[in-house]
């Protein structure tokens, strides 16, 4: 949404998120960029049955957020928006009529709204009336057309697979190359996302513990909850060829100067694929699994797995510069290239 929110910006158009304020959200950095409106966070009435497992994200019902969203816009004194744009599993078709209902009766409208609806969507989980469906996952042929079959009414233009990635304009242009690294490399990337609820980044400061790392250099980008985290940072601080960074705007220099990346299969892990990079991934989301593992089958990406249910010692290194060199002169141009690791998948 953010790249996407950039580009409208950019052409005059006014643009607003509206954000549930969670413990863990983004709230601040999307504030650094655009008007946000946001509402406050809810519980689920012990009394509301959820036959959806997504809607407890959301933490309340569509109906009593569509109605929250509809007051803070009308507080704010914010027009009825021309598009609504949805990325979030939890709000479909329940959702949209509440908020039409109260546009309606707002602006004395009795005919059709002039409202049109974009959702984002990977998981096909709900139904959803959508002018516009955008779903930039891989997709063999046109398997992806098949998974929103169930919708009750059929989305205007659906635009479904990986062509139709949202990628930032510095991705755009840029020239992607695939680099001949082979098992030499130097730099490695480490980002699993904006928010870490797993433990994620934790699990993988201590695999960076071994000594083999300290011959590489390491890009460790981490969300902005860990930056209180002590026990991960004094980790990573130990490291001195490990450089953190916390939720940078953009991955796109640190993706181009990396030969190997270490990350989640989210929305960055489009943007190393674009970029051509070498990703080891594990997923850190129910929905990320079954992507993770298509792209894995077609040889894009090296799955490790879920998170959670990864043996550490799953993913080894070893060193080979010393016993098994590539290169037999004594030249430092040489020796840089005998110093390398080889990553070893072996079994869970």
């Amino acid at each position: 949404c953010r790249n996407l929110a950039r580009v409208f910006k950019q052409r005059g158009l006014s643009v607003a998120f509206v954000c549930r304020e969670y413990q863990i959200n983004l709230i601040q950095e999307l504030r650094d960029e655009f008007i946000v409106f946001f509402l406050n966070k809810n519980k689920i009435n012990p009394n509301y049955e959820v036959h959806n497992t997504y809607r407890n994200w959301l933490g309340c019902s569509e109906e009593e957020d569509a109605k929250d969203t509809f007051n803070a816009l009308l507080n704010s004194k914010f027009r009825m928006p021309d598009f609504i744009f949805i990325d979030s599993y939890s709000i479909g078709i329940n959702w949209q009529e509440t908020i039409n209902k109260k546009f309606k009766r707002k602006y004395n409208i009795s005919s059709n709204l002039n409202l049109k609806y974009v959702f984002m969507d990977d998981i096909a989980n709900r139904n959803f009336k959508a002018d516009i469906l955008i779903n930039q996952n891989y997709y063999p042929y046109d398997y992806g057309n098949n998974e929103y079959k169930f919708l009750t009414i059929k989305p205007k233009i659906q635009l479904i697979g990986s062509y139709f990635s949202i990628l930032g304009k510095e991705y755009l242009l840029s020239k992607p190359f695939k680099k001949n690294n082979s098992k030499n490399f130097k730099r490695i990337l480490i980002y699993f996302g904006s928010s870490d609820q797993t433990g994620i980044n934790l699990f993988v400061a201590k695999i960076l513990e071994d000594k083999i790392f300290d011959h590489f250099f390491i890009d460790f980008v981490l969300p902005q909850n860990n930056k209180d985290n002590p026990e991960i940072i004094d980790l990573l601080n130990k490291k001195s060829n490990v450089k953190t960074y916390f939720n940078l705007p953009s991955l796109f220099d640190l993706i181009k100067n990396a030969d190997l990346s270490i990350g989640a299969g989210g929305t960055s892990s489009i943007e190393r694929l674009y970029m051509k990079l070498d990703s080891f991934v594990i997923s850190v989301a129910s929905n990320q699994k079954k992507i993770c593992q298509r792209l894995h089958s077609n040889k894009f990406i090296y799955y490790l797995g879920h998170v959670g249910k990864i043996n550490p010692k799953r993913l080894s290194a070893a060193g080979f510069g010393e016993h098994q060199p590539i290169s037999f002169s004594e030249t430092k141009d040489s020796l840089a290239k005998n110093r390398r690791i080889e990553f070893k998948l072996t079994e869970r």
